[in-house]
């Protein structure tokens, strides 16, 4: 592992993300132009029924500040994050106003995946509006400025492509910077956009009851100013903690709500989101067909939004649900795509997912010895990166090795699982394709 120079962020090099090249020469013009300019191209789109209606929310409220003549490129480090997931149209406008902007993260890098570049170009305008460090004098002094507000837009979307990339611990100090500005301001709506995020980074680190905590202060954030997609969103959020949780009932409900709300608003994004979840509660309940119509529809939707992380998961997803129905060529086909998709991301938390499911697709193959490879390679990285997976993921792997300890006796099964995990990443990945392909 190493740590780039130009984004504060540990890569590693060996599962690199896509890049872009930034074009070199810019027009300048004033932010009220681009402001104006940047308004009625996405209000156009959005009357010509090009973008989605979480788009045409994130731009409603977004018109008035993009009206001002203000710092346009420390604002769209915010729109970024609002316009996650955007289509065509609205990604072909963030290269228009690539060109006029001297700062300018595109979502373009989110959406498709481009964590690391996203990352370099938000670190970019997190440093022209000001740095990463939130000391209390300097917040103290800089209430009055409008960099503290700016600043905090780049940072959560800093700390959100730090979490992607697996740098735990420089999203979490940006994202508490973010929390520390917007109680300072009075924002409600950027806190509850940070305690969201700080409950994701828990999340995804497993700790459940911190995770919890910081969703349902964030629901009383989203309520308190009818925030309805915040709603939505932290609903499923909930779901999953319960669903790591093994409450299946309590998930459900909250999935379900989600979903509700979700189709309510034309939140097409969301409503594939939580369709995954709801697959995923279904297949830790056995429910094995229910969960293969959750994800197949999930899949159908994220497809059409270009959305690629969700694509991998549910890819991953059908392919563990078809191998434990012995079709193993469709299993290998999916995850196949699914681990192309999360080399070309970094995603490597999904690749220690990924490798899992590799592991589970040769067991069912009866291919014990590379099944303990491929476990212990996906020990190894979870070690490094300090997650874990669901507790009815940890069951089902630890019965996957219990009986391929039986299988191969204790210190056969041992050497195999050592010999996984002395792999480099490269070669674990390698290896997974291998038995996929």
């Amino acid at each position: 592992m190493t740590r780039a120079a130009d984004t504060g962020i540990a890569i590693d090099e060996s599962i690199p993300g896509e890049r872009e090249t930034v074009p070199s020469e810019r027009f300048e013009v004033s932010p009220l132009s681009a402001s104006v300019i940047l308004a009625v191209v996405a209000a156009g789109m959005i009357a010509a029924g090009f973008a989605t209606s979480y788009v045409a929310h994130g731009t409603q409220l977004s018109l008035t500040d993009w009206l001002r003549p203000r710092d346009v490129a420390g604002h769209l480090a915010n729109t970024i994050v609002v316009l996650a997931r955007s289509p065509a149209p609205v990604l072909l406008l963030a290269l228009i106003l690539e060109r006029w902007l001297p700062v300018t993260p595109n979502q373009r890098d989110l959406t498709r995946g481009f964590w690391q570049e996203g990352n370099r170009r938000l670190t970019k305008a997190l440093d022209a509006a000001g740095g990463a460090s939130v000391t209390p004098e300097s917040r103290g002094a800089s209430r009055a400025r409008s960099g503290d507000p700016i600043r905090a837009k780049a940072l959560h979307g800093s700390a959100v492509l730090a979490r992607s990339l697996g740098d735990y611990a420089a999203a979490h100090d940006r994202i508490e910077a973010c929390i520390s500005i917007a109680r300072d301001a009075g924002d409600r709506e950027g806190l509850a956009l940070s305690l969201r995020e700080l409950g994701n980074l828990a999340y995804v680190k497993g700790d459940h009851a911190a995770a919890k905590a910081a969703y349902e202060e964030t629901l009383v954030q989203c309520r308190a100013i009818d925030d309805r997609h915040g709603i939505a969103a932290v609903l499923h959020n909930l779901g999953s903690v319960a669903l790591g949780q093994e409450d299946y009932s309590a998930a459900r409900h909250f999935y379900e709500e989600s979903l509700t709300l979700e189709r309510e608003l034309g939140d097409r994004t969301g409503e594939a989101i939580t369709l995954n979840g709801l697959g995923t509660s279904a297949r830790a309940q056995g429910d094995d067909a229910a969960a293969l119509a959750y994800h197949e529809e999930g899949l159908a939707l994220q497809r059409e939004l270009g959305e690629r992380s969700g694509i991998a998961y549910s890819l991953g997803e059908l392919g563990l649900l078809t191998a434990n129905a012995h079709e193993f060529q469709r299993g290998r086909a999916y995850l196949a795509e699914s681990l192309g998709i999360l080399r070309e991301m970094g995603d490597q938390h999904g690749i220690a997912d990924a490798l899992e499911l590799a592991a589970a697709l040769e067991f069912r193959q009866e291919q014990p010895e590379r099944a303990l490879m491929l476990y212990g390679a996906s020990r190894a990285l979870r070690e490094r990166l300090g997650v874990e997976a669901m507790p009815s993921e940890r069951r089902r792997v630890q019965e996957d090795l219990a009986s391929l300890w039986d299988a191969l006796g204790a210190d056969g099964a041992a050497a195999l699982f050592s010999k996984g995990r002395a792999m480099t990443l490269e070669k674990a990945f390698a290896f997974a394709t291998e038995s996929v392909l």
